[in-house]
This record gives C-alpha cells, structure tokens and sequence, in this order.
C-alpha cells in the first residue's frame, strides 16, 4: 500500500475538535468510524455507480461470464457420450493461421472437485479469467492458449461451483470487518457474512496520546487495481465531512450571535 499525506485529515481534525469541543480520542474514532463506511462503500463490489445489492449482482454476473469463458455445462448424457467419443480429454488444434506454431487447446471433462483448479490456472492476480479473443487470428501467443481451453462438466457440478464462487462476493470488504465491528458501521450481509477474521482494528490509549489502527489482511487486496486510489478517496471523504461539520457549527454559532445582538 501506498503511503498517504495526512495533513489536510490531522487540520481537519485538530479544528474540528476545537470548534466542536470534542476530546482528541473521540474525534479520532469518529473520524475512523468514517473512513471505515467509506472504505466500504467503495471497494469492488461497490463503486460510486453501484452500491449494495445492485453491486452483488453486478460481481454475480462478472463471476457468471468468467465461468462460462472456461467451462461448459452439459447434461450427464452429453458427458457420457464425450467421454466415449474422445476419453475424460483430448487436444485439438487452435483452428487459425499460425496454429501450429501455438500448440492445441485441451478439452477435459472434469469433476466438481476439479473445476477449482481449472479456474485458478486460468485466472490472472486480480481474480478475472484471462480475457483472449477466440475468433482472433493474429497476435495470440503460446501462453494465450490455456484461456482457451474447455473445461466440459455436469450442469449440476456447473451449479455447485458457480454457487461457491458467489459465495465469496464481499470477501475484499470484508477485511474492513474488523474495524466496521468495532466502530458500529453499518454494511452490507454479504460483506458482514464473511466475519471480522480478515482484518484487525486495534485501539491504543494513553492520557497524552490515542492511536486507532485499521487493517485489511484479505490476500490479494494489494493486486486490486488502484485500490490505493479508493483508499485516497476514503481519507479525502473523511476530511471533507470533518470541514462540513465544522462549518456548521460555526454557521449555527453566528445564527446565534446575531439573534443575541439583535
């Protein structure tokens, strides 16, 4: 992760806490507390565009579309009649100009057990299944090939494994968990289901100094395109409401000044 300026957040704090006569402590687990639903709200699933369940459905479909790239589900008679034709795999040749220069693609017949293996060979770090064009004729080369390989399974082992991977839908958010726990911040079931275990939020305390520390543990957060970004946004999020309220308490107080003197 990246390292972030936090000038214009310790202002932002430091007026805050004066204006609104709030302790250093409180306003730094308010300000925590803000960051965290931020955080939340804007890392993958959810994005400024889609939020909540629109932004589950949206990660469901995404899931969908990579699974039928690298398998394809058919009836049990099918299967049988595949595997009496060819065996559980075979090869066959790319098809296109240059084919044998590349190689053959695989086709396999695989069990439920398998299919999670097939899918993370064909996944790239940030969890996608590599994107290649099969109609292409040019410019496709040797390690392009294992995207474009068939992974033949049951339309029920289909489902069993489609349903597992919906499963994991908010596990990135989820390394928020902890500190969402510990600060009362509200957030979606389906990134509240996965449990605080990914995360940590620890609080030190002294009578000269208070120090709240966030962490997100999930694995692969530091493949996630520009999550330092959202990270950005999150802490620039949490500066700008700190100002909003300052100004309203200082817009309430010369409401009040000028009702006293008048």
């Amino acid at each position: 992760m990246a390292d972030f300026d936090m000038t214009a957040l310790n202002a932002a704090m430091k007026t805050y806490g004066e204006v609104a006569k709030k302790s250093t402590a409180a306003v730094i687990k308010q300000t925590a507390k803000s960051f965290t639903k931020y955080i939340i709200s804007s890392t993958p699933p959810n994005s400024k565009k889609s939020q909540g369940k629109k932004a589950k459905k949206s990660a469901e479909a995404a899931i969908l579309k990579d699974l039928l790239q690298i398998f394809k589900p058919l009836k049990p008679k099918q299967i049988a009649e595949v595997e009496s034709l060819q065996g559980k795999s075979s090869s066959q040749s790319f098809g296109h100009k240059g084919a044998a220069a590349l190689g053959n693609i695989q086709i396999r017949i695989l069990s439920v057990d398998e299919m999670d293996a097939w899918h993370h060979d064909r996944r790239g770090k940030n969890g996608r299944v590599f994107s290649v064009n099969r109609d292409a004729t040019t410019g496709l080369r040797v390690r392009d090939l294992v995207a474009l390989d068939i992974g033949l399974c049951t339309e029920a082992d289909f489902t069993t494994y489609l349903k597992s991977r919906y499963a994991l839908v908010g596990i990135l958010a989820a390394g928020w968990n902890a500190s969402a726990e510990a600060l009362k911040v509200a957030r979606p079931a389906w990134v509240k289901r996965h449990g605080p275990r990914r995360g940590s939020y620890t609080l030190a305390a002294s009578a000269d100094d208070t120090t709240i520390t966030l962490g997100n543990a999930v694995g692969f957060v530091d493949n996630v395109r520009a999550y330092d970004r959202r990270m950005a946004f999150a802490l620039k999020a949490s500066t700008s409401n700190l100002e909003r309220q300052t100004a309203a308490i200082l817009a309430k107080a010369a409401r009040l000044a000028n009702l006293t003197s008048a």
